[in-house]
């Protein structure tokens, strides 16, 4: 069935921030890495639970391979 791998995908991605095409990879790293230590960060994840939100971060590079 053409397409059904990304039809079937589209539950992984969650709610991706995305970068316009063409940005510069320099700049792409420093919000990826930016993202990583906030999500990291204990304080956020304390308020996550809090109000029981949903956390389960994936890796920038994780979704770049899946879209691709």
């Amino acid at each position: 069935m053409p397409g059904a791998g990304s039809m079937l995908a589209g539950g992984r991605f969650g709610r991706p921030y995305v970068l316009s095409p063409g940005t510069p990879a320099d700049r792409a790293t420093i919000i990826r890495q930016a993202f990583q230590k906030v999500l990291a960060d204990e304080s956020v994840i304390a308020e996550a639970k809090k109000r029981r939100l949903e956390f389960d971060p994936t890796a920038g590079h994780d979704l770049e391979k899946l879209a691709k």
